[in-house]
């Protein structure tokens, strides 16, 4: 009796249905994982972006801050919206148990959109900025047709 007992329950154990559910419940403890040290990030993102700011534009009193420093600033303030983006990804997940593709390409696109906004042609070569635009290219393709699609 206690032996058909125990292999009930490691039958039951190994269901699929009791996988399944395991796994699902593994996925969303780390996706709520990932959600709070997103946070972390972009609180400590924020906080590193105004202590630049504010070295910069009150303690330096530099002319040239524009000039020298615009296009760094520029690729902070781009980090954080691509690091909120991916955590609105994340929260979609866990509210719809799916990826939204629309959001995600969107997302690349903002990443892909950045390294061009801040791309400096001295430092890389031209060959890398045509993959990026190429990239970019196909990404926005790839929108606009999930876009056409979706309507």
């Amino acid at each position: 009796m206690v032996f058909r007992n125990i292999l009930r329950i490691i039958k039951d154990i190994w269901s699929d249905k009791y996988f399944l559910e395991n796994i699902h419940r593994l996925e969303k403890g780390i996706a709520k994982t990932l959600s709070i040290g997103l946070i972390f990030v972009v609180f400590t993102s924020v906080v590193e972006l105004f202590k630049i700011l504010i070295s910069e534009i009150i303690v330096n009193h530099s002319d040239s801050f524009f000039k020298e420093d615009m296009f760094y600033i520029l690729g902070l303030f781009l980090n954080i919206l691509i690091i909120l983006e991916v955590l609105e990804n994340i929260t979609i997940y866990l509210k719809n148990q799916a990826f939204a593709l629309e959001l995600v390409i969107a997302t690349a696109l903002i990443a892909l959109a950045r390294k061009i906004i801040i791309y400096d042609i001295k430092t890389s070569g031209a060959n890398e900025l045509l993959g990026v635009s190429g990239s970019l290219l196909a990404l926005s393709i790839s929108y606009w047709l999930i876009k056409k699609n979706n309507r």
